[in-house]
């Protein structure tokens, strides 16, 4: 039996395919995809396409994933490109949820192209801030950092220094930032696609940083009741690159260091076939 291990985030989606018969395992890559931000088809190049035809079980865990509807999207377009009898579609962050604790208790978070955050009970989640997108939230996600850099660099608070750097790896203008931005797809990954930027090590980036992620951790961890005993976790790029930030600000609000996943999907793996 072929089972398909499905993590989608907006910027790109991980597959991993796994086959009982001579346990093996198969691993691929694709675009991104949010049902709120496009209804097109997934990116797949052939070599994927075949893999996916041939399993009988499909999990996917997305980003996006709030409800019945886009639940039901999502399955349309896996039952377009694979014969699977089973098609499951869940919230990136049950996901995460299992990737990080399996069945035990914990905070999950997402910082990655977007931020989220829930409280896991073992085998279900029993609390969950709305997430409002990038527009309102998003707190410590590479979106968010990208925004402060973008407006810290054209308001000019930014230090000269940073911008002319910024200048002279981006080739910033600034119609062109805001058409991005205001009339093209997608505008949250092209924001997070400068948080690559805050990897520079210069104390007025470690305080932009420490913004975003304070945020986060008051609005997304410790507004949960027994935040401070309960185990936190991360998946996610941004996350995993700035950990040590994160659990200095963890550590400051009295709550414990956390626990990193760049990518859950081996987790996931594991979560599905023991």
């Amino acid at each position: 039996m072929k089972i398909a291990i499905v993590d989608a985030g907006s910027t790109k989606i991980d597959w991993i395919i796994h086959d009982s018969s001579d346990d093996t395992t198969q691993q691929f890559r694709s675009l991104g995809f949010n049902p709120h931000h496009s209804d097109a088809t997934f990116e797949m190049d052939i070599a994927l396409k075949e893999a996916i035809n041939s399993c009988s079980q499909i999990h996917y865990y997305g980003t996006g994933i709030n409800s019945i509807v886009f639940q039901n999207q999502i399955k349309t377009l896996l039952e377009k490109v694979s014969q699977a009898q089973t098609i499951l579609v869940e919230s990136d962050l049950l996901g995460t949820c299992r990737a990080l604790f399996k069945e035990n208790d914990g905070i999950a978070c997402i910082l990655g192209t977007g931020s989220n955050s829930c409280v896991f009970r073992g085998d279900k989640i029993t609390e969950q801030i709305d997430n409002l997108g990038y527009l309102l939230a998003d707190e410590g996600s590479g979106a968010d950092i990208g925004r402060r850099l973008l407006s810290s660099y054209f308001n000019e608070s930014m230090p000269q220094h940073l911008r002319d750097n910024m200048q002279e790896q981006f080739d910033l203008n600034k119609e062109e930032v805001l058409k991005s931005l205001y009339k093209k797809e997608l505008p949250s990954r092209y924001m997070a696609s400068f948080a690559v930027f805050a990897t520079t090590k210069d104390e007025w980036i470690y305080r932009l940083l420490d913004a975003s992620f304070e945020e986060f951790i008051q609005r997304r961890i410790q507004v949960y009741k027994d935040s401070e005993n309960l185990q936190v976790g991360f998946t996610g790029s941004i996350a995993f690159i700035h950990q040590k930030r994160i659990d200095n600000i963890l550590l400051k609000y009295g709550l414990k260091e956390g626990i990193y996943l760049k990518r859950p999907i081996q987790q996931l793996l594991n979560y599905h076939i023991g």
